[in-house]
């Protein structure tokens, strides 16, 4: 008779309770551990949704929480050393790619916002009509995420859609801003470099390719778009209009 092979995923026993619990190969997590990590857990994504109570941003406060977390491992290691509680190595875990190709485009965006080019973007999306301002606005956030990030989209263009709904006395600026944001989202999902999920993706998968990537995902783009564009121009026929245009009718 053969011997059982030694499995990789062994049983993990919440507090030390059932018979599974005696197994010389079980990992025992400490009550501590299992709702210190919940109650840390919950925490961060609180108040990621609601990031006003705490004074530090999304990225301060994911950060804070992740040394919460790390910092709660090693003290159960220590406490419990019997339990071979695991520890985490923190910086082995840190992908540094992704992080050198976020700072890259940012120092990129910089560059390209000295040599004008926004304010000829901001004519490009001029128009009269404001269905068509509207369009504009989707395909062109789309397009600036799936190069320059759709953070950088979002927070670049945010500006020049405001102004033109300013000049154009827009009745409300709200289908636009939507408009840019919803598309940025979806366009982002275009390249390896729209987001940072996606940047992640590329750099722990090295046989995904840039172009590969683009055309796999050229199809569900383009039918994202149409559908959000549909929807924005349905959902807000009635205040897609310039009150420009209203007062000259009366």
């Amino acid at each position: 008779m053969s011997p059982t092979p030694d499995l990789s995923n062994k049983f993990v026993s919440l507090g030390g309770g059932g018979s599974a619990a005696h197994s010389t190969d079980a990992l025992h997590l400490p009550a501590l551990a299992v709702w210190g990590n919940l109650v840390i857990y919950v925490g961060a994504w609180a108040l990621l949704m609601w990031p006003q109570h705490l004074p530090l941003g999304r990225p301060g406060i994911a950060f804070v929480f992740a040394m919460l977390s790390c910092g709660l491992r090693a003290l159960c290691s220590v406490t419990w050393p019997a339990e071979r509680y695991p520890v985490v190595d923190v910086f082995g875990k840190v992908e540094i790619t992704p992080l050198a190709l976020l700072f890259g485009l940012m120092l990129v965006n910089a560059y390209v916002k000295d040599t004008g080019l926004w304010s000829q973007v901001e004519r490009v999306l001029d128009s009269p009509s404001p269905r068509l301002m509207l369009v504009k606005i989707v395909f062109c956030s789309a397009g600036v995420s799936a190069i320059l990030l759709n953070d950088t989209a979002c927070f670049v263009l945010t500006p020049i859609v405001l102004n033109l709904c300013t000049r154009r006395k827009a009745h409300s600026a709200l289908p636009y801003l939507l408009a840019l944001s919803t598309s940025a989202n979806i366009g982002s999902s275009l390249t390896t470099i729209g987001n940072p999920q996606n940047a992640l993706i590329a750099a722990i998968c090295p046989s995904i390719t840039f172009v590969g990537f683009a055309r796999a995902m050229a199809g569900p783009v383009c039918v994202g778009l149409a559908l959000n564009t549909t929807a924005l121009l349905l959902r807000y026929r009635g205040v897609l209009t310039f009150d420009e245009d209203v007062e000259a009718l009366q």
